[in-house]
C-alpha cells in the first residue's frame, strides 16, 4: 500500500457559519499527529479571490474559519447587493495539504448570503 493511500486526509462537509465563517469537517486517517494545514479560499461569481487563510490541524476535526465582514461590504459589486438586501452566491475552497504541501483533498462549496448583515 502506499503512503499516499495509508496517510490521507478527506473533507468531509461545510456548513455556513455566522457572518462570514464555516464549519469546515475533515477526516485525517494514520496521520498520528502529523501537522496538515486546512487552507480556504472564499471565492466570488467570477473566480476572484476575496479571501484566504489556513489553519493547522491534526486529527478529525470540525474547523471553523472566518474573514472579516469588511471583505464584502466594501466590495464595489457585492457590498452594494448586499446593502439592497440581494443574495450573493460565494464559493469556499478547502484543501487540506500535508507538510510537504501535497494536496490530500479539496472540495468547493456554494454558500448564499443575503444583506444586510
Amino acid at each position: 500500500m502506499s503512503e499516499q493511500t495509508t496517510r490521507s486526509g478527506r473533507l468531509l462537509g461545510l456548513s455556513r457559519g455566522k457572518g462570514l465563517s464555516a464549519f469546515v469537517r475533515s477526516e485525517l486517517k494514520n496521520r498520528h499527529g502529523t501537522p496538515t494545514s486546512l487552507r480556504y479560499i472564499l471565492l466570488d461569481a467570477a473566480d476572484e479571490r476575496l479571501a484566504e487563510g489556513y489553519v493547522m490541524i491534526t486529527r478529525i476535526e470540525r474547523t471553523v474559519v472566518e474573514v472579516p465582514m469588511d471583505i464584502l461590504e466594501g466590495h464595489t459589486v457585492w457590498g452594494a447587493m448586499l446593502a439592497l438586501g440581494d443574495v450573493v452566491v460565494l464559493r469556499w475552497r478547502s484543501e487540506l495539504r500535508d507538510p510537504s504541501g501535497q494536496l490530500l483533498a479539496r472540495k468547493t462549496y456554494a454558500c448564499e448570503y443575503r444583506g444586510p448583515f
